[in-house]
């Protein structure tokens, strides 16, 4: 992260890891960087969902989960046009 604060994969990345590793809080941190790096992510808000539903953060998770949807939603779209 330290090379490339700017690339929102690399928060992303990290913060599943440090989830995976225990470490919510920090985990939770990593994420809500890459949301705000990579805002059109569905990625980073399905494992901003998760960690938060974890964490009994239910409005977040609930939040988190929506934009996950519109995102995907969008991403399928674009990925069925020609």
């Amino acid at each position: 992260v330290r090379l490339a604060p700017e690339i929102f994969v690399t928060h992303l990345a990290l913060g599943r890891a440090l989830v995976a590793a225990g470490d919510q809080a920090l985990g939770l941190f990593e994420l809500e960087s890459a949301a705000h790096l990579g805002p059109s992510s569905p990625d980073v808000f399905f494992a901003l969902a998760r960690t938060y539903t974890a964490a009994g953060r239910t409005e977040d998770a609930r939040r988190a989960n929506a934009r996950f949807l519109e995102l995907d939603r969008l991403r399928r779209s674009a990925e069925a046009s020609p």
